[in-house]
């Protein structure tokens, strides 16, 4: 997601974005993160509104709290103004605490076509003026997205075969997937001290893309690593291996000895990450339980 930010550095507050910049074409509704990060110390701004000021083809569907999870009725409504009440959170890292949903109308052929971007709305967050004058802006922000010709991020990988294909994935969240689908596509080194760590690469590929998917909310993507057992078995192996040279020990004893601590090295990195998935595994199996 990217992230778009407005502060008034007088009120020390910061609107925090996290959003999809770039849809698939044809793409017209979406949602946006929103939170709040106040400086160390700060009291959360008392009687604040989120106020959307939208151009005429998008309208804003809901404001809802993450949590705990609640609809935030709309204070005022008008053709391309909203405002929705906010009890801030007093977050110093301006973690997502409210989902906003959002819809465009496709009122000519241009919104929503490849190579197409727009301003969906500006962003104000308010608090109460003095008596008399107008509601202070304390932090500002931009809604904007892109289209483009749409993307399957996916087109291999077993585990994450069940998400639609052309979903929009955030740019570090579609890296983490597209590492993860390299690392899985390699073949299995048929040697001993090369095979830990590959091993040892594809669980770090995993776990790195389940922390990227549990920070962006995608629970699609988590759901999906939760289920996934990964397994040596009915892999392709190669001979040679490709990423060391079969030197005998006595042609080069401290070579041997430097590859074979890497290996042992990688063994525990890739049990260790073992454990950490299985124990996630685990939590999340109990959380679908209760």
């Amino acid at each position: 997601m990217s992230g778009a930010e407005g502060e008034d550095p007088a009120n020390g507050a910061e609107l925090v974005l996290h959003h999809v910049p770039v849809l698939p074409a044809g793409v017209l509704e979406g949602r946006s993160l929103v939170g709040v990060r106040v400086a160390d110390g700060s009291r959360p701004e008392p009687g604040a509104l989120l106020r959307f000021r939208t151009s005429l083809p998008c309208r804003i569907l809901s404001v809802r709290r993450i949590e705990p999870a609640q609809d935030v009725p709309p204070a005022a409504v008008g053709p391309r103004l909203q405002e929705y009440p906010l009890a801030v959170p007093h977050q110093a890292d301006g973690r997502p605490a409210y989902e906003v949903r959002w819809v465009v109308e496709a009122v000519d052929d241009r919104i929503g076509a490849a190579g197409e971007e727009m301003l969906l709305s500006r962003l104000e967050l308010t608090g109460p003026g003095r008596p008399g004058e107008d509601r202070r802006i304390v932090a500002r922000g931009l809604l904007a997205v892109a289209w483009t010709e749409p993307y399957d991020p996916v087109p291999h990988l077993p585990l994450l075969s069940t998400l639609d294909p052309g979903r929009p994935l955030p740019d570090p969240l579609a890296a983490a997937v597209a590492a993860l689908v390299r690392a899985d596509a390699a073949s299995l080194p048929s040697c001993p001290r090369c095979a830990p760590r590959w091993e040892a690469e594809l669980l770090t590929c995993a776990e790195r893309l389940w922390d990227t998917a549990d920070r962006y909310g995608d629970a699609g993507i988590a759901r999906a690593l939760a289920r996934w057992i990964p397994t040596t078995d009915g892999r392709d192996l190669v001979r040679p291996c490709g990423r060391c040279s079969p030197i005998p020990p006595h042609t080069s004893p401290a070579l041997e000895a430097e590859w074979e601590a890497a290996a042992q090295d990688a063994r525990r990195r890739a049990d260790a990450t073992h454990r950490r998935l299985a124990e996630r595994r685990g939590r999340a199996g109990s959380s679908s339980a209760g």
